[in-house]
């Protein structure tokens, strides 16, 4: 739907730089949680024989608007 409606308004796809100073600061809160949370749960006596290296991988966050080219300034 959002294809239909950037042809008949340029520009709606845009990422403003307020946008994406936003997104930088939530996938950083995130990854702060995420890290903390796997910190915790390497003190489980039932986790503790996890694969950790594998678990930080699979869990990853991507912020989406790394690759973008079409941000507004």
């Amino acid at each position: 739907m959002l294809l239909v409606y950037s042809f008949y308004f340029p520009g709606l796809t845009k990422i403003t730089a307020a946008k994406k100073v936003a997104m930088t600061a939530t996938i950083k809160a995130l990854e702060t949680t995420q890290k903390s949370t796997i910190e915790t749960l390497k003190t489980d006596r039932f986790l503790a024989d996890a694969h950790w290296d594998i678990v930080m991988l699979m869990s990853e966050i991507k912020n989406p608007y790394t690759d973008r080219k079409n941000v507004v300034r």
